[in-house]
C-alpha cells in the first residue's frame, strides 16, 4: 500500500513533489526520542495549523466545493528525531487533521502525524481515516469496500499557501487511488 509508504516517509521537505505528490527523499533520522512539545512549538503548530478554506476539486466529474482544512496537536507521545543521517533535527507529532466542504461529502476529522522542523513554515500532514468511519455524505463503494479502504489527505502547507490532495486506499493490495485535489 503506497499510502502507508506515504505517511512513512512524508517529511516536511522530503515531500517536494507538491501536487504530484511524488516522495523524492525520505527522513534519514536514525534516533526517535520521546519528548512532550514545548508550549512555543504546540503555539507554532497551532499558528500553522490555523483554518484555511478554498476550493476542492474533485477528479470524477470536475465539481467543486468550498473546503476547510486545519489541524492542532492531538493527544499523544510527540519524539524529537535525530541521530546519525539526519540532516536537522525533526520534531514528530501526533495531529488531527480536520477537513469539511460546504457540500457534505467531507466532515472528517482523521489522525495524522506532522514531521516539522522547529523554526520553519513549510509542513506536509499526512492523515487518514477507515472509510467505513467516514462522517460526511462522501460514497466510497465504486472504489472499494468500506471494511478494508482507507480515505487519506494529504495537506501541504507554507505560509500563504495551502494545498493538498485526497486518496482512497483500498487496502486490497491496490494502490491508492487519488480522488479530488485543492
Amino acid at each position: 500500500m503506497r499510502w502507508v509508504l506515504l505517511l512513512g516517509l512524508c517529511v516536511c521537505a522530503g515531500c517536494a513533489g507538491g501536487q504530484t505528490g511524488e516522495i523524492t527523499e525520505p527522513t534519514r533520522c536514525t534516533e526517535r526520542t520521546e519528548e512532550p512539545l514545548a508550549e512555543a512549538e504546540r503555539v507554532e503548530i497551532e499558528r500553522l495549523g490555523a483554518p484555511w478554506t478554498g476550493t476542492l476539486t474533485w477528479d470524477e466529474d470536475g465539481s467543486s466545493s468550498d473546503l476547510t482544512v486545519s489541524f492542532a496537536p492531538a493527544e499523544g507521545t510527540a519524539f524529537r528525531l535525530g541521530g546519525e543521517g539526519c540532516e536537522e533535527e525533526l520534531r514528530e507529532v501526533p495531529v488531527e487533521l480536520r477537513a469539511d466542504t460546504t457540500d457534505g461529502l467531507l466532515r472528517e476529522s482523521l489522525a495524522g502525524t506532522l514531521e516539522w522542523r522547529p523554526g520553519t513554515t513549510y509542513v506536509t500532514v499526512p492523515a487518514s481515516r477507515p472509510a467505513a468511519r467516514i462522517e460526511g455524505s462522501l460514497d466510497l463503494s465504486s472504489l472499494a469496500p468500506a471494511e478494508t479502504a482507507r480515505l487519506l489527505v494529504v495537506l501541504e502547507r507554507m505560509e500563504g499557501s495551502t494545498a493538498g490532495q485526497i486518496f482512497v486506499a483500498p487496502g486490497d493490495g491496490r494502490d491508492e487511488q487519488r480522488i479530488a485535489a485543492w
